[in-house]
């Protein structure tokens, strides 16, 4: 073992103790901040899910509501832990902490199907991420939704590289649960659709075509029975109403025609074209820069350690990244990472606008972890060359 492969494994280590250090912390001194304001609808839903076999909520006199804002597949996940298994609810999180540790394993089991020697960097890139850790200590999805996100990437670069049909299917299965957890990946099939006409199209057509083709169908296929649902149940096609909260011309909080509902004092009063031109750049700042608040542990000495560690946490990932981005011509796994990047990007800003933060960054950290370590690794051995 040399000693960079030794100092990375100290480094891991280091990692995952400080995650487990802040669970025991919120385990012992903090376990209100489990709680976010969603966290306790997420939790009843599930709950009478499993027990009832409804997606609702009840009220204080017993009468079910049935639930068409969200989607099952947190709420499940919850009441699965809570009913079945008569987890805890600290447990539920301590479950969460794990799959965050997983997702970072897919993450350097993905970068090794690239280059092995950027997958510790990449490894350890999703183990340190302050988001990532923060929101796993609370009933959110965000853990779940990482986890998932992860094993796509690893099962899709999979595919890139054998052009097996049977990773193509496990990928899609996997955004099919995805969609059942965050709904922002219901376009991925349209997504993907355009990505692999371009990484295949040249080399056959036919075979970008029955792929974006398999892809889409497994997809749509599975969360058709929800539609069923809300047919059946709201007299509606569509997957959840999530999106009367965010693209609603009237009172959405996206940027979808925000410019007639704009109240914001910098952008008041620009023409249309300069005030998207301002807002996009300001939510892609927020999206990118904001750091993870440890707030919700209500120590002040771990809000300040997080911020300390943060910013220039932010600064070297974004670096590698930034080096990455421009080096990856004519790399078809780095277009796939940046791509989903891009997706990711477009949908949280487009859907949530000011509400671009560090908590929409965690489904992209596998992405951005494997980019950024390629683009360090670029640098390192530019300058030891030099």
């Amino acid at each position: 073992m040399n000693k960079i492969n030794r100092k990375f494994i100290v480094l891991i280590a280091i990692a995952i103790l400080l995650k487990i250090a802040l669970f025991l912390y919120v385990a012992c001194s903090a376990r209100q901040g489990i709680f976010a304001p969603d966290s306790k609808e997420y939790l009843g839903s599930g709950i009478i899910l499993v027990t009832e076999g409804k997606f609702a909520t009840e009220n204080a006199k017993g009468i079910y509501t049935y639930q068409f804002y969200r989607t099952p597949g947190y709420p499940l996940f919850l009441g699965i832990l809570r009913v079945f298994l008569g987890m805890p609810l600290i447990g539920i999180v301590f479950v969460q902490m794990a799959l965050t540790v997983i997702a970072a394993v897919f993450t350097y089991k993905a970068a090794l199907l690239i280059d092995e020697e950027i997958a510790p960097l990449s490894l350890l890139i999703v183990l340190l991420d302050p988001p990532s850790t923060v929101f796993s200590m609370m009933l959110l999805t965000e853990a779940l939704f990482l986890f998932l996100t992860s094993l796509f990437m690893y099962l899709f670069l999979s595919f890139i590289k054998k052009k097996r049909i049977g990773s193509l299917v496990l990928s899609a299965l996997v955004i099919s649960l995805a969609v059942y957890v965050r709904p922002i990946v219901y376009f991925m099939p349209v997504a993907m659709a355009i990505f692999l006409a371009f990484a295949f199209m040249r080399k056959s057509p036919k075979k970008a075509f029955v792929n974006a083709l398999v892809f889409a169908v497994i997809i749509y296929g599975l969360i058709a029975p929800w539609h069923m649902r809300n047919i059946k149940r709201f007299n509606t096609n569509r997957f959840c109403s999530i999106n009367n909260a965010t693209i609603s011309e009237e009172w959405g909080t996206g940027l979808y025609k925000s410019y007639k509902r704009n109240k914001d004092p910098i952008s008041q009063g620009l023409p249309p074209v300069a005030y998207y031109c301002n807002v996009t750049a300001r939510c892609l700042f927020s999206l990118f820069t904001r750091p993870a608040n440890f707030k919700y542990f209500d120590n002040r000495v771990i809000t300040v350690a997080g911020k300390v560690f943060s910013y220039p946490w932010i600064i070297f990932w974004m670096s590698g990244l930034l080096v990455g981005l421009s080096k990856m011509k004519g790399n078809t796994n780095l277009y796939f990472l940046a791509f989903m990047i891009l997706y990711f990007t477009s949908t949280t800003v487009f859907a949530t606008m000011w509400g671009s933060g560090p908590r929409f960054r965690v489904p992209m950290v596998p992405f951005i972890a494997i980019l950024s370590a390629y683009g360090w690794h670029k640098l390192t051995r530019r300058s030891c060359k030099c």
